[in-house]
């Protein structure tokens, strides 16, 4: 989940200040993680998905530690998911050119073991794997 390419023009916008400020105050000025009152707050998009017409409950009010925390998150899970994603591509291409593109009607715990010690052959020789 990367940011719209118009976050930081509606970020500056009088609408996104009319949001930030009424979810501030509706959050007591306090940040949703930590609790503490703060006077650097700030509101967290949880998701984009309905970036510029946001619910309420796609944003939380962070104090600026907080919010940075949450940040480094979701680059993390954004870039685990990212390894996930190549490791099933990764292993899908090593059983279809092993067994055929038919390998998942046949498919066992030994398969997904025999893969990972592949695997991690490549990457002791530092051959691309991915």
């Amino acid at each position: 989940m990367t940011k719209p390419p118009e976050y930081d023009k509606y970020i500056k916008s009088a609408q996104w200040r009319n949001i930030s400020d009424l979810m501030k105050k509706l959050a007591g000025h306090r940040c949703a993680n930590c609790h503490q009152v703060s006077a650097t707050l700030e509101v967290h998009h949880l998701t984009y998905e309905r970036f510029g017409s946001e619910r309420m409950s796609d944003l939380v009010v962070l104090c600026k530690p907080c919010h940075e925390v949450a940040d480094k998150k979701r680059v993390a899970e954004r870039r685990a998911k990212g390894e996930r994603t190549r490791y099933e591509n990764a292993y899908d291409t090593y059983m279809a050119k092993k067994y055929g593109e038919d390998y998942a009607f046949s498919e066992t715990l030994d398969d997904r073991e025999e893969f990972d010690d592949w695997l991690r052959d490549k990457q002791e020789s530092g051959d691309d794997y991915y």
